[in-house]
């Protein structure tokens, strides 16, 4: 089992990327049967992403590869890796969205003047490039 924090605070420990606000962003591997707990941070809304392998959830369901699954409440959660074979999981949350959000192609704002600033910083280069991602 490994556990390694990006970003945000995990069974007390601290990744190394700090963000305005709250976040956590953690990569769980686990070995076929196996189950971790954590101990997270129970104020923000958090969410697993299976990248590949499998967990069982509540009720022996199953959740493969591509499955987001979000986590109640709570200061503790425990992921299980279904026996086949070995999980590699995103562990993803942040503070609860208190207002509206704004949906427009790629961007998701709180406010129309927000989108529209999101706009006007992609279309002149200020969001910055990445390597690879051919847009």
């Amino acid at each position: 089992m490994r556990v390694r924090v990006i970003a945000g605070e995990i069974d007390g420990s601290q990744g190394p990327i700090k963000l305005v606000t709250p976040t956590t962003l953690a990569y769980v591997d686990l070995e076929p049967a196996s189950t971790v707990p954590l101990m997270v941070d129970k104020i923000q809304e958090l969410w697993l992403h299976v990248m590949e392998g499998a967990l069982v959830g509540v009720n022996g369901y199953s959740l493969g590869p591509g499955s987001l699954a979000i986590l109640t409440a709570g200061d503790w959660i425990s992921i299980t890796a279904a026996p086949e074979r070995t999980v590699d999981v995103a562990l993803l949350g942040s503070m609860p969205v208190e207002g509206p959000l704004l949906f427009s192609g790629p961007f998701v704002m709180d406010t129309p003047e927000r989108l529209a600033q999101a706009k006007r910083d992609f279309a002149s280069g200020n969001m910055g490039t990445l390597g690879g991602v051919p847009f």
